[in-house]
């Protein structure tokens, strides 16, 4: 997992990514929220609300929740389910596949992949 990380950064770098904020899966942080039945719920856990590897901002001020998997793209549907509750906010799946990152850009219903640098 390591390795894949200094990947994603330095993709994340090299196309003016910002404040960079990995976080690794030894530590347990609590998530509180508003369930289902109107009441708070506490969790921990050792993703970002369970599902972001990390968070950064694009040069245009977006944040950017980041999930970083090897070898496959992130499922989709946990991830669109979570930007369409969000505001300036998108969502980067880095696939790391052979030393190199994939990159899908991620806001609300669709994403895209990116190829190129941005």
């Amino acid at each position: 997992m390591y390795d894949s990380n200094v990947i994603a950064k330095q993709w994340l770098l090299s196309n003016k990514f910002n404040h960079i904020a990995m976080f690794g899966h030894t530590r347990y942080g609590m998530n509180h929220t508003w369930s289902e039945n109107g009441k708070i719920k506490h969790s921990w856990q050792k993703d970002l609300y369970s599902l972001w590897d990390g968070i950064c901002l694009s040069k245009d001020g977006f944040i950017m929740f980041l999930q970083i998997k090897t070898n496959a793209f992130p499922p989709t549907k946990p991830i669109q389910t979570f930007l369409k509750k969000t505001v300036y906010a998108r969502g980067l799946g880095i696939n790391i596949v052979g030393g190199r990152a994939r990159v899908r850009l991620y806001n609300g219903d669709d994403y895209r992949e990116i190829t190129e640098h941005l």
